[in-house]
């Protein structure tokens, strides 16, 4: 006879409500499998190529040592100064494992992919339901986390591991927290303890933004503990019992940031100057930046309800810069921000923390990518958003929670999930190979830089070099700076024979970023082909010069000969050898200043410039070279004196270009948008529609908003 309080059913009915949540745990899996197993057939792309396919640390014989050793591009064979500064170990470790289980197999490597997404989803769910104590909501949390379309940018892209295994390390080291924290016993509870440390560096290996890991189990413990003090407890959370259940959160922390201080030799955060083309904030007034990451919090919701574009090109002309607080993006941040926060204090307030405590954590996963703290090298990119969506599913969950049991709540839930498990089926055809990838980033993004960079480089590839170099020169009317797409259009023209122009487009790339391997080796390719050709032009300028030694202008027609052939030492050098004879001439120290300027002398450039413009005070290329050099350096009076030279040449050349994009330059630094936007607006106007340079004043017109 059963005991009349019913007493020991208990035990059956937990076993039942467990079977049910196991049930429904592999549902969760089988949908996060579903919407990725089309990945399957799909080639290494885009960063997959350099980091997993062709990285000797992944697939070469060095040794496994050397992955804990090397930065995350370092290992790439990318050894360039100013490259993207990552240590991210135990992803490339897992590279490895599955390289080594069969070699070259794309289809291996994102089958783990699709394996560990479909475990993140499980634990997702099993997470919500700690914190939720509610089935339907932590079920509809997991199913939320396994089929958005957002994912797809993560779990189709090999390299996206990283921001997997980051998440996996989050999320199991709050699991394993709360065990620890529920154990009975002290040996329990250490070894619980050890597997969320072990957890911690996980993520924190996986991915930079993994380091969030630490601060997320401290923050669970409050959470939890709050939870525990109601019902069993009067021990205030901040005491010495809660110092010895958190004695272990330091301990990954400084191992991990031990050994990627020594692989990075030194440096701690990515301290290489960025470009617009990388990161639309870079040179942006305080209040922009601020904006900017307002921006950002808004996209990255409105793409999580609304993933219409999936995209590996925000770059300039595919975003812009938010310039008030009426943008389209701004406006949602702001909204969703604040209804979030009112929200979670109301809940607080009536004794659920939980609204307001995933909130927190939403907004402390998303710091450190939100380009607030240190600009990253993306304004935007969907992969980001992986980490912060755990909470994410578990807001949108808890506030649809009440209606669950509304047939239209489910069917409506139902449909949502299926054009979600759609969206992902169609985005990751796209993912198939280099060239369908950047072609739907083109397709997207018909303007922007990198989408054109990287459809060109992808048509060089398969054999269109004529294409591709048509799309490649479009990239870099739209950014004249974009220093990748120098480089690729000049390997395009070495593939097409055309050395001259190689030449040409490497001598810009090698002048604005130094000392790039790869630019190097083109370079020095491009340089002996075309010497071989021109060879005998050179020795008969030489010999022209000798019979006219005091002909300045063909003096200076052999150092841009020099110039044109790479040859920047040997015409520095003859300039240096003839500077006594011709210095005192104004074309003499502005053709110098030129030549130090391509091989990157900043002061010695704005010596020769200053001494150009003393010898000819209206020569107009030569003062609006130096201002523009002189607002790059920014040190002491440089803007200062940079204004004096562009308000020297306005009264001589008011309309000319050169003036006013310096004017707009020199007026976006101030702070003063509006007027900066009415100079590039006149320098538009007066820029041919022909002209190359019109597309890159217009893109950068549009980047300050106008």
């Amino acid at each position: 006879m059963g005991s009349s309080d019913g007493t020991d059913q208990l035990p059956a009915i937990e076993d039942s409500a467990h079977r049910r949540r196991a049930a429904l745990t592999g549902v969760v899996a089988l949908l996060a499998v579903f919407c990725f197993a089309s990945t399957l057939g799909n080639d290494f792309c885009h960063d997959d190529v350099p980091i997993v396919e062709f990285n000797p640390q992944v697939v070469g014989p060095a040794s496994w040592g050397a992955i804990w050793t090397t930065d995350y591009w370092g290992g790439a064979g990318t050894t360039w100064e100013r490259r993207d500064l990552l240590y991210r170990p135990v992803a490339v470790t897992s590279y490895r494992i599955v390289q080594t289980l069969i070699p070259f197999a794309a289809g291996l490597q994102h089958c783990w992919n699709v394996v560990l997404h479909a475990l993140v989803s499980m634990l997702v769910m099993r997470l919500a339901y700690r914190f939720t104590e509610d089935g339907p909501v932590a079920f509809v949390s997991g199913l939320l986390f396994a089929a958005l379309p957002i994912h797809s940018e993560v779990v189709a892209s090999v390299v996206g591991r990283a921001d997997i295994l980051a998440a996996l390390g989050v999320v199991v080291a709050m699991l394993a927290h709360c065990q620890a924290m529920e154990a009975k016993d002290g040996r329990g509870r250490f070894f619980w303890s050890l597997g969320a440390a072990a957890a911690i560096f996980l993520a924190m290996g996986s991915k930079e933004s993994g380091v969030v890991a630490a601060v997320c189990v401290v923050a669970a413990d409050w959470f939890f503990h709050r939870r525990m003090r109601a019902e069993r407890t009067s021990v205030r959370w901040l005491s010495a019992a809660t110092l010895g259940r958190l004695w272990y959160v330091a301990t990954p922390v400084v191992v991990y940031s031990v050994l990627r201080v020594n692989a990075l030799d030194g440096f701690v955060v990515q301290s290489a100057p960025l470009t617009k083309t990388i990161n639309v904030l870079s040179g942006a007034p305080i209040w922009q930046r601020l904006l900017g990451t307002i921006q950002l919090w808004g996209m990255y919701w409105v793409k999580t309800g609304w993933p219409q574009v999936l995209n590996i090109d925000y770059s300039i002309n595919a975003v812009r810069l938010a310039t008030g607080v009426l943008d389209l993006h701004v406006l949602a941040g702001i909204v969703v921000f604040f209804t979030l926060g009112v929200w979670g204090f109301r809940r607080f307030r009536a004794g659920d923390a939980t609204v307001g405590f995933l909130f927190l954590l939403c907004v402390l996963c998303y710091l450190p990518t939100s380009n607030a703290l240190v600009l990253l090298q993306a304004f935007f990119a969907e992969r980001i958003w992986y980490l912060p969506s755990v909470w994410v599913v578990m807001l949108i969950a808890v506030a649809i929670g009440p209606f669950l049991r509304r047939v239209d709540v489910r069917v409506l839930l139902t449909i949502a999930l299926a054009a979600m498990t759609g969206r992902c089926v169609v985005r990751n055809g796209d993912w198939k190979n280099n060239r369908t990838l950047s072609a739907a980033a083109c397709r997207d993004h018909p303007n922007g830089a990198q989408a054109l960079r990287l459809y060109g480089q992808a048509l060089v590839g398969t054999g269109e070099v004529d294409r591709g170099i048509s799309h490649l020169r479009r990239a870099i009317e739209i950014d004249l700076g974009y220093t990748d797409a120098y480089r690729d259009l000049g390997l395009a023209f070495l593939r097409a024979g055309r050395f001259g122009e190689a030449l040409d487009v490497l001598q810009t790339a090698e002048m604005q970023v130094p000392g790039h391997g790869p630019t190097v080796a083109a370079l020095g390719e491009a340089r002996r082909a075309v010497i071989a050709g021109r060879g005998d032009a050179v020795v008969a300028l030489r010999q022209r010069v000798a019979e006219s030694p005091d002909d300045v202008a063909g003096q200076l027609l052999l150092v841009k000969m020099l110039r044109e052939t790479a040859d920047l030492s040997g015409a520095i050098a003859y300039l240096r050898e003839h500077d006594s004879r011709f210095g005192r001439d104004a074309r003499w120290a502005y053709e110098y200043a030129i030549t130090l300027v391509m091989q990157n002398d900043l002061d010695g450039s704005i010596l020769q410039y200053r001494r150009a413009v003393d010898l000819d005070s209206e020569h107009v290329g030569a003062n609006v070279e130096l201002a523009m050099l002189l607002l790059e350096r920014d040190t002491g009076d440089d803007i200062a004196q940079a204004w004096d030279h562009v308000r020297r040449v306005e009264r001589i050349a008011p309309d000319d270009v050169g003036v006013l994009v310096c004017r707009g330059e020199l007026l976006a630094h101030d702070g003063k948008t509006i007027e900066a936007i009415e100079a590039y607006r006149r320098a538009v106007a007066n820029e041919p529609d022909s002209s190359p340079r019109r597309n890159a004043l217009v893109a950068r017109l549009r980047t300050l908003g106008g």
